[in-house]
């Protein structure tokens, strides 16, 4: 939150027709609102949490020097500095990460933000519109052959490998509070906004980061409301939780087998359409938390086709 400020909204909209067809035609039926991240300037939430860890590590790199993004398009960010920025240090950098495309075009908005480099490793089967993208900011790209798996494991091998290398992985602590600010807060303040308060909100699951994330949002705003908060929506309900649901899909379930097994699960293979979560295990951190943290009320999976 202290970098993204409102660089993050992303729209927030009513969809009466979902309603609709989700509740019936009849009787007095729960508003539906749908979080746009695919308006975010990549065309995805998963900008947030690369952005947020590559400025933390920057700042922390120049001395507390960085203040918040003032303004955020493809190309990188706009940022308030303290001070003068000291540019070489930023480009003895290497930004790198493994990513199927999204996460991708996360770091390297992240690594153009403070002018250092970047390397991302992708599998061979990367969608060209998502490989396409990556190389237009500015990608220098990696191909690892096999699942997205093979080419994190590439990742982190250069990284220990070469100096100056900084990894952004998908779902580690930073990244997760990056979702968790700009979409988990984001959207809690939106509603807040427009009058609303959610009690239920579904979020998809990959490897876990984004729900995760918004987890940690609600959890808070749970605690404020037991405290009696009267900033956000008075005194404290306990009866009146907001509810999240995460939803996994059959193929590519790895996070809802682990949970429901009680124990981190790698699937044998993986098929999906969604090439974004064509992943055979859930991220380790997301996972320990959903388990033992209490951040979600239930994880169910469903089939691609309904």
């Amino acid at each position: 939150q202290k970098f993204l400020g409102g660089a993050s909204a992303t729209p927030l909209v009513e969809a009466p027709r979902l309603s609709e067809a989700i509740f019936g035609q009849t009787g007095k039926r729960p508003r539906v609102f749908l979080k746009l991240e695919s308006e975010s300037p990549i065309g995805s939430y998963k900008l947030w949490g690369a952005l947020a860890k590559v400025l933390f590590v920057a700042n922390q790199l120049l001395g507390q020097r960085l203040g918040r993004v003032l303004r955020l398009g493809e190309e990188g960010a706009i940022l308030i500095a303290r001070k003068p920025l000291d540019a070489a240090v930023l480009k003895r950098l290497t930004i790198i990460t493994a990513s199927a495309g999204n996460h991708a075009q996360g770091v390297v908005t992240g690594a153009n933000t403070i002018g250092a480099k970047n390397k991302i490793f992708v599998p061979k089967t990367i969608p060209d519109i998502k490989r396409d993208r990556i190389v237009k900011l500015g990608g220098q790209l990696e191909y690892v052959e096999g699942p997205f798996d093979n080419a994190f494991r590439e990742a982190l091998y250069y990284e220990l490998e070469q100096e100056g290398a900084i990894m952004v992985a998908p779902a580690e602590p930073l990244v997760i509070a990056g979702h968790g600010a700009a979409v988990g807060v984001g959207l809690l303040d939106q509603m807040d906004a427009v009058g609303v308060r959610p009690n239920t909100i579904v979020a998809p699951i990959g490897t876990g980061g984004l729900i995760t994330g918004i987890g940690l949002a609600v959890r808070n705003e749970r605690t404020l409301r037991r405290l009696g908060d009267l900033r956000r929506h008075g005194p404290g309900n306990p009866d009146e939780d907001i509810q999240l649901i995460g939803v996994d899909t059959e193929g590519a379930d790895a996070m809802y087998q682990s949970l429901r097994e009680a124990q981190f699960t790698e699937l044998a293979s993986v098929s999906t359409i969604a090439d974004g979560k064509a992943v055979k295990s859930p991220g380790l951190i997301p996972y320990l938390m959903l388990r033992y943290g209490g951040l979600v009320d239930r994880v169910t999976n469903t089939r691609e086709s309904s």
